[in-house]
């Protein structure tokens, strides 16, 4: 079987398992039918003043019948599956053979081969139980075969053996129709196993279906929580810098002053963060809408530089700008999102001390800009998975974040039409190349 395909990932024990469900399933309708031929049959041996015959023959075969059902019923109460299948189909068997001896050795017990009638009585009701067997419908030919051999052949050869010969003809007949049965039965098996492929595919075509169904539902609770994360926690986070900006305003000492400025780069870490929840939040409901047009990126660029200075400062990194007037086609609010981020993520993540330079230039491809850094630098195997959602690196555990900022991103370049590339080495550094055509 080809494991690739999720439709075609069974075996043949997996096929066993579904004639063994079929089996079970179909238990009571089985015992309902044979129940008719036993009945009439039982009704023709007392219309005929077989009274003892017809009552021995009614309480052994319907008896065998209640051994099926309570078999059906109670081996396996959990369910069929590839652990106990082997054992189900193996004593199904056996009480099928039992069935069809049964139903061979009393037909022979009943009929006088020089009665014509009997023998046609007899042969009646044997072919009226085996015929089942090769129509649509029957589920499994290895119990097919363990009721008609048992049921046909000792009759057949009883027949043959003691009957006369018209008695004899019939015995041959016998013979005939059990080999028909057999071959017509091995086609037959081979429909009943592509109607078993179809049926498992159906149902894995529906598991599928359902598990898309719960991923949805899942998605959208997890939408509708974000949403509401992020609501909740905006106000609090304005309540906080205000109440700063109103200590900055009221208190002189220059000690609490430091601890108000941790306060509030605390408080810019948790706006941060919540503006990555709410970029997510509007990604997953396909808000973003890009607004391109003509503007000039050593502006932005500036800008950048002038409002990371302060924080590249205070860890005293070299933070230099080395960008060309360049004219670009694009949403300049989201292309000064995604070098924000990345220019964030550099001072952050570089040492102190350390250096983080900002350049943009054109070429053939476009437009590129470039932040590279003298950092810790990232490993190849993290790089194939940097721009992952909730993804951070162990090296950088210890620094607050959530994992969404490059995951955002690496969306938002896609949209505007732009490419983005890393270069990085451990212990060397990183560069991420942002394209934009």
């Amino acid at each position: 079987m080809d494991k690739t395909d999720p439709f075609n990932s069974f075996d043949e024990l997996d096929i066993r398992v579904e004639e063994a469900r079929l089996l079970k399933s179909g238990a009571i309708r089985s015992a309902q039918m044979v129940s008719y031929v036993i009945l009439a049959a039982g009704l023709l041996l007392l219309v005929t003043n077989h009274w003892t015959d017809a009552v021995f023959w009614i309480v052994i075969t319907m008896s065998m019948v209640m051994v099926t059902i309570v078999y059906a019923k109670y081996m396996a109460p959990k369910g069929i599956t590839r652990s106990n299948v082997t054992q189900y189909l193996r004593w199904h068997l056996v009480i099928t053979f039992i069935t069809g001896t049964i139903w061979g050795f009393f037909a022979i017990y009943f009929t006088d081969p020089s009665a014509h009638w009997q023998v046609h009585l007899a042969s009646f009701f044997l072919i009226s139980i085996t015929l089942g067997g090769m129509m649509k419908g029957a589920v499994y030919r290895a119990g097919y075969l363990a009721l008609l051999v048992p049921a046909l052949l000792p009759f057949g050869l009883y027949l043959v053996v003691f009957g006369t010969l018209y008695a004899k003809v019939i015995g041959f007949g016998f013979f005939v129709y059990a080999g028909f049965g057999f071959f017509m039965s091995k086609p037959m098996d081979s429909v009943i196993n592509d109607g078993l492929v179809a049926q498992i595919n159906k149902k894995a075509a529906q598991k599928i279906i359902d598990q898309q169904h719960e991923i949805e539902r899942l998605n959208e609770e997890k939408i509708r929580l974000m949403a509401s994360i992020t609501h909740d926690m905006t106000q609090p986070l304005i309540a906080q810098r205000q109440y700063i900006d109103m200590l900055n305003a009221q208190i002189k000492d220059e000690k609490q002053l430091g601890v108000i400025s941790k306060l509030g780069v605390v408080q810019k870490s948790q706006e941060r963060l919540l503006e990555q929840l709410v970029e997510h939040s509007r990604f997953e409901k396909s808000e973003i809408v890009v607004a391109k047009k003509v503007f000039d990126l050593s502006l932005v660029l500036d800008k950048l530089h002038s409002e990371f200075s302060g924080s590249a400062r205070e860890k005293d990194i070299n933070l230099s700008l080395d960008s060309q007037k360049v004219t670009a086609f694009s949403d300049p609010l989201l292309v000064e999102r995604i070098i924000r981020n990345f220019l964030s993520n550099a001072i952050k993540y570089t040492p102190d001390g350390g250096k983080v330079t900002l350049s943009s230039d054109s070429s053939e491809n476009g437009i590129e800009i470039k932040i590279s850094d003298n950092g810790p630098g990232i490993s190849e195997n993290d790089q194939k998975r940097i721009f992952d959602e909730y993804v951070r690196l162990d090296q950088n555990k210890h620094i607050s974040g959530l994992g969404l900022g490059l995951s955002i991103v690496h969306k938002l370049t896609h949209l505007i039409g732009a490419e983005v590339h890393l270069k990085s080495e451990l212990g060397k550094g990183t560069e991420i190349f942002f394209i934009h055509s």
